[in-house]
């Protein structure tokens, strides 16, 4: 079953056209990859997504509703969630206030949101740095806590943009457990991410995009050797090296 149905998606900023008339469903329980190269549209897309920009043409269906016309706080509220590429913590407070904001999102009561926030910190393995100053934090526990303010929100869709830019390939491999742990616990995912290792570890299905249109989708190991996709984003002999 679909969880978020993309229909004939179009936005353009002037005369740029970010995404073309982008078609594609991301199953629940899925974690979706979406690739391509710089400039393909993949930030746009989460932007028009959320409701950070509203699209020139189509449908953005969330559980069979179409939810283009709501503002950002609004498709929250229903759902949906986002990271960025560059993580975005309340620098100057703790942890634990970090993520009960987040929990705001659900209840205005404090008591309720704090003891969801104390659940998020202790899945999320931040409950031992709930009084830690969020500026205090070493990346990957910056990225922690980029996801528990996320799933404080209670999203049944997660929208993740770069987690693993700046991450060694110790820290990616956190991150890769992070995200499928975040699965496990029944949110859908769209992953966007350059460390293709990664992507072909943990995307259960990979859309490619181009300038804005989708080039590919289909099974990891099946997108990697498509030739449209190794000419315009892998390059030659990608394929063989990333499936040993």
């Amino acid at each position: 079953m679909a969880i978020l149905e993309i229909k004939d998606l179009t936005k353009k900023f002037g005369g740029v056209l970010a995404l073309d008339h982008l078609s594609f469903d991301v199953k629940e329980g899925q974690i979706l990859g979406l690739i391509g190269p710089n400039g393909a549209g993949k930030t746009s897309f989460f932007n028009v997504v959320t409701g950070v920009y509203a699209p020139d043409n189509g449908e953005i269906l969330f559980k069979g509703k179409d939810i283009k016309s709501l503002k950002p706080y609004e498709i929250c509220q229903k759902g949906i969630c986002r990271t960025f590429q560059i993580v975005q913590p309340f620098r100057a407070i703790t942890v634990f206030q970090n993520v009960m904001i987040g929990s705001f999102c659900r209840t205005s009561d404090t008591k309720e949101a704090k003891e969801k926030t104390l659940r998020v910190l202790k899945f999320m393995d931040l409950y031992q740095k709930a009084e830690i100053i969020a500026n205090d934090l070493n990346l990957i526990d910056q990225l922690k806590l980029e996801f528990a303010r996320a799933l404080a929100t209670d999203p049944k869709l997660l929208l993740l943009d770069e987690s693993m830019a700046g991450l060694n390939t110790t820290e990616c491999k956190a991150a890769e457990y992070l995200i499928k742990k975040i699965r496990d616990k029944g949110v859908t995912l769209v992953v966007v991410e350059h460390n293709m290792r990664a992507i072909l570890s943990i995307a259960d299905h990979i859309v490619v995009i181009v300038y804005g249109s989708k080039i590919c989708e289909g099974k990891p190991q099946d997108v990697v050797r498509d030739q449209k996709v190794i000419e315009a984003y892998l390059g030659e002999g990608f394929s063989n090296v990333a499936l040993k």
